[in-house]
């Protein structure tokens, strides 16, 4: 997703493999948890990522990627941090939850969620919605009107000019 194995090295020289094995070393009890199925076929990701209700999203020094957008174009409702990329597609309360990088806030969170699934599911109907706007059948009729303006101005300097 971004630079999280960056950190994991700068941050034990080699000792903890990766951003997971991090997150289990630090957080015993909630590795115990935990299921890491590995890379998917698409068709069974699709299947799991649909199951789920409630996402962690703890990206800490990560950019863009779609990723996020599966999750929210599936409704899923996620806590993420409230900077970076994710804050630029999350309004917190609306559709998603962002909170600092404090693990309490994220625990309290995460069991105020748990105990409300009718919140749950308002923030992940609003990130459907958010998600399913940014899909290729929604986007592509954008772009292909701004190629078609762009063209249409260029036709219109040629006859002038």
């Amino acid at each position: 997703y971004g630079y999280e194995q960056q950190w994991v090295q700068r941050r034990y020289g080699g000792e903890v493999p990766d951003f997971c094995a991090h997150l289990m070393r630090d957080y015993p009890a909630v590795a115990k948890g935990l299921e890491l199925p590995g890379k998917l076929p698409y068709a069974d990701y699709v299947r799991r990522l649909s199951a789920i209700d409630l996402f962690l999203y703890p990206l800490r020094h990560g950019v863009a990627n779609w990723g996020l957008m599966e999750i929210l174009g599936r409704g899923g409702c996620v806590i993420a941090p409230d900077r970076g990329y994710p804050a630029e597609l999350i309004t917190s309360g609306v559709n998603g939850v962002l909170l600092p990088d404090d693990p309490e806030a994220w625990v309290a969170s995460i069991k105020a969620l748990k105990a409300a699934p009718e919140q749950r599911a308002r923030l992940g109907h609003a990130a459907r919605i958010l998600g399913q706007g940014q899909t290729l059948q929604a986007v592509a009729p954008r772009y292909m009107a701004l190629f078609r303006q762009a063209m249409n101005t260029r036709d219109r300097r040629r006859v002038a000019g």
